[in-house]
C-alpha cells in the first residue's frame, strides 16, 4: 500500500525527533515541512532529507498529496493549527498538549466530531507495550481491584536549555508540559475527575515549575501526581490494587519494566507464629540473613516490556493503522480524555 504521506509542522527539538519514527515505519512517509523561518525551514528540510518545503502553513494544507499531518509547532499554535488542518480535510496527529485550555481542546474534538476526521494528541506514552500491558492487568483484576494510582515525572530543567517552557506565555509551565502525562494515565485508568486539590509553585515571573495534584475520580478511585521542573522526582508510577501494586518503572514516560508485587495474607497458623512474642518475628528482628531473604522476595516480579528500537513507533503506528482502518477515533487516546486533562490542569492552576 502506499504510505501515508505527512506534512510536519514545526521544525524544533520534537519535529526531528519524531522524524526518527518516521524512518522507522513503511506505513509512513514524511512528503513536506512548514516552520516558522523560511531559512530554516529549508536547512530543516536539508538535514532531514524532506523533499517539498512551504512557507506558508496554508500551502502545506492545501497540498494534495499531505494525507494528514504532525503538529509540533509551539504549544500555543497548537490549536488553532488543529482547527486549521482538519477544516482543510488533514487527518491531525498533534504533539502534547494539544491546547492550552480545556475550552480549546473542546473545540478541537467538535470539529473534529463535524467534520468527520481523525484527530488525535500524540500522548505517545499510553501506547507503550507497559502501559498497554497495565491496563489489562487492571482489566482483569488479578490483583484485585485498582483503587489508587501514585505518579511522579521530574528532573531538573532551566530556563537556558527551555527558554519557552520558563517564558510567561500561555503555553508555558510544568502543568502543561509535565502533568499532562500522569494525569492522562490517571484518566485512562480511573475515567473522569470530580475534584482537583493541587499546590502549585511558581517561578518569579509566575510560571509553575512544581506541582502536586490530587485527584478524585468520579468513580471514586484516587490518583497522586506530582511534576517538577525543579527537582528530581522517583519517575515512576504505582497502581494499587486490593491485592497487590503493578509499578511502571523509571523512567516513566519510556518505561519497560513492570513491577508486580502480590499481597500474600499469612494463614492463621503463621499469623499466629508471626504474631506479638512470636518465634518467627523474633528471628526476623534477629538474623539479616533472613530480613535480607524476605526483602528479595518483596521485590516484586519484574518484567521487561520493550517498546522496540523507537519509544514513539507504537503511537505512530497506532495512528496510521487508525487512519488506513478510517478509524474517526482512537480507543487509547481519545480527544474526551484530552479535554479532561486540561480541565484538570485548568484546575490546577486555578
Amino acid at each position: 500500500m502506499k504510505p501515508i504521506a505527512f506534512g510536519l509542522i514545526g521544525t524544533g527539538r520534537m519535529a526531528s525527533t519524531m522524524l526518527e519514527a518516521f524512518r522507522l515505519l513503511p506505513a509512513a512517509e514524511v512528503a513536506c515541512v512548514h516552520g516558522s523561518s523560511p531559512d530554516h525551514t529549508a536547512a530543516f528540510a536539508s538535514q532531514h532529507g524532506i523533499a517539498r518545503t512551504y512557507a506558508s502553513l496554508e500551502d502545506l494544507l492545501r497540498d494534495p498529496v499531505v494525507d494528514a499531518v504532525y503538529i509540533a509547532n509551539a504549544n500555543e499554535l497548537h490549536s488553532q493549527t488543529c482547527l486549521r488542518a482538519m477544516a482543510n480535510g488533514k487527518a491531525v496527529l498533534c504533539e502534547k498538549p494539544i491546547a492550552t485550555s480545556a475550552e480549546e481542546a473542546s473545540a478541537i474534538q467538535a470539529a473534529a466530531s463535524s467534520a468527520g476526521i481523525l484527530c488525535m494528541e500524540a500522548m505517545w506514552t499510553l501506547c507503550l507495550p507497559s502501559y498497554r500491558k497495565l491496563f489489562e492487568l487492571q482489566g482483569r483484576k488479578t490483583l484485585g481491584e485498582a483503587l489508587r494510582l501514585y505518579a511522579d515525572f521530574g528532573y531538573p530543567a532551566s530556563a537556558r536549555e527551555y527558554p519557552k517552557l520558563f517564558a510567561p506565555g500561555a503555553g508555558a509551565g510544568v502543568l502543561l508540559d509535565r502533568a499532562v502525562y500522569p494525569i492522562s494515565l490517571a484518566l485512562q485508568l480511573f475515567g473522569p475527575v470530580d475534584r482537583v486539590q493541587s499546590t502549585v509553585i511558581r517561578s518569579a515571573k509566575g510560571v509553575d515549575t512544581h506541582a502536586e495534584l490530587l485527584l478524585t475520580h468520579a468513580a471514586g478511585k484516587v490518583s497522586t501526581l506530582a511534576v517538577s521542573f525543579d527537582t528530581l522526582l522517583q519517575n515512576q508510577a504505582t497502581l494499587a490494587f486490593t491485592q497487590g501494586t503493578a509499578t511502571l518503572e523509571a523512567p516513566l514516560l519510556g518505561c519497560e519494566t513492570l513491577t508486580l508485587r502480590a499481597f500474600n495474607a499469612p494463614s492463621g497458623d503463621a499469623a499466629a507464629a508471626s504474631g506479638t512474642g512470636g518465634k518467627a518475628k523474633k528471628a526476623l528482628k534477629s538474623m539479616p540473613l533472613l530480613r535480607r531473604m524476605q526483602s528479595r522476595r518483596a521485590g516484586g516480579d519484574s518484567s521487561f516490556v520493550s517498546y522496540g528500537s523507537n519509544q514513539y513507533l507504537p503511537m505512530l503506528k497506532h495512528f496510521c493503522d487508525l487512519l488506513s482502518n478510517k478509524r474517526l477515533a482512537s480507543d487509547w487516546i481519545s480527544l474526551e480524555n484530552s479535554v479532561e486533562a486540561l480541565r484538570v490542569v485548568d484546575a490546577a492552576k486555578r
